[in-house]
């Protein structure tokens, strides 16, 4: 191997590139300290203590594992969104980059003067007494009521003397009160409120949950009651309304005593969520032809008696029949309860034309009196049904049980299996 002279001068330079690569400002003797010096240089990043895993990265951006193997983050971005707040909770997903502005929606008439009174949203408890809380307006036998001074004032109860003409609008209730009539605001009519309006022809209270007792009763004229959020109509609400033909209540979940009684127009009854129909509640409802009430656990006394044309009825979920509930429906030809229980005294005299009842259900009913079915084909009155008797279907399990219990052995020669 040839030798090479090397200066002074030169090894200073080399011995500065190594210091200044190394990071270091110590003396270098030449061989052995350049030599460890190279060594000890660093040839890239250390990066053995890495922690961050993929889900720690957003997606699209690189790094590197503790390994020195390069990896792609998976953190989902969430881009820019507007929540507004509702009656249930909102999340943002936990694991995500907000990748835009998050934002809550604010709402300037979040205040307490909007809020009813003791109801507290976000944090803010109501003060306003109009609206929901709104006190009741008890006409003065002046006819004129004005709202107190200071409040914005939106009636929710309305409370007319019996007898008395009114209309009420925005707190002040005056005037005659005829025609149609319509309030979305009122939730609760008080007891007699519009009994005796004998120029009503039409009533809309969509917000009202509550018909007191005779609100509307002997309301002659008055042909349409639409009530879309009503659950209850209390007793004789409507009594009398002899001109009242259309009703609707979709919501309603009992019906009280003589609620509709006597309503000698109305011809269908149609309660998809009523679940009580209490005595007398459809009496004498003349032309009624169909009843409706798919979720009614029991029909009261007489709820239905002398209702004369009554020939369609749902009373799938019903329970028990009580006393006269369906007496005198002389064109009622067939009746299904699955699901019923107990059958009490007259519950379908003089039902003329009753050809079949169908028992289904999964337990044997209990008749509770003979006379359940008096003066009905099933008790072999045949003079409306041209001698034709009528029936009792029971399922094929239980068709002995029920031949030979009690009340229901007398009608033995009736009974069918299926």
């Amino acid at each position: 191997m040839a030798d090479y002279l090397t200066t002074d001068t030169e090894l200073t330079s080399v011995a500065d590139a190594i210091r200044s690569k190394g990071g270091t400002s110590a003396s270098l003797v030449y061989p052995s300290g350049f030599v460890s010096a190279i060594q000890a240089i660093s040839t890239g990043t250390d990066v053995s203590d890495t922690t961050a895993a993929a889900g720690d990265v957003r997606t699209g951006k690189y790094f590197y594992t503790a390994a020195g193997v390069k990896a792609q983050g998976s953190i989902a971005d969430q881009a820019a969104q507007t929540i507004t707040p509702g009656t249930t909770d909102q999340t943002i997903a936990a694991g995500k980059y907000l990748a835009g502005a998050q934002t809550i929606k604010g709402d300037a008439d979040l205040v307490a003067g909007n809020i009813k009174k003791d109801v507290t949203i976000f944090g803010v408890t109501g003060t306003f007494e109009g609206g929901a809380t709104a006190e009741q307006l008890n006409v003065s036998q002046n006819g004129t009521y004005t709202a107190p001074t200071g409040k914005a004032y939106s009636p929710v109860v309305v409370n007319v003397p019996g007898g008395q003409d009114a209309t009420a609008e925005d707190g002040i209730i005056t005037g005659t009160l005829s025609g149609v009539y319509e309030n979305n605001r009122v939730t609760n009519i008080v007891s007699g409120c519009f009994s005796g309006c004998s120029m009503l022809t039409s009533v809309t209270f969509n917000a009202c949950e509550a018909v007191g007792s005779y609100a509307f009763a002997n309301c002659y004229k008055l042909a349409t009651a639409n009530f879309q959020s009503c659950k209850t109509v209390y007793q004789y609400a409507f009594s009398y309304c002899t001109s009242l033909a259309n009703i609707s209540f979709p919501n309603c979940i009992s019906v009280y005593t003589s609620a509709f009684c006597n309503c000698a127009t109305l011809t269908t009854a149609d309660f998809p969520n009523c679940t009580d129909v209490m005595q007398q509640a459809f009496r004498g409802c003349n032309i009624l032809e169909t009843a409706n009430f798919p979720l009614c656990t029991y029909v009261g006394s007489s709820a239905f008696s002398g209702c004369y044309s009554l020939a369609t009825t749902n009373f799938e979920k019903c329970k028990t029949i009580y006393t006269c509930a369906f007496s005198y429906c002389q064109r009622l030809e067939t009746i299904s309860l699955p699901s019923c229980t107990t059958i009490q005294a007259s519950a379908f005299a003089r039902c003329l034309r009753l050809l079949s009842l169908y028992l289904l259900g999964s337990s044997v009913a209990t008749l509770s009196n003979v006379n359940a079915f008096a003066s009905t084909p099933i008790a072999g009155y045949t003079n409306y049904t041209g001698g034709v008797y009528g029936s009792i279907f029971v399922p094929a399990s239980l068709y002995a049980t029920y031949i030979a219990s009690t009340n229901w052995a007398t009608y033995a020669a009736r009974f069918v299996s299926v």
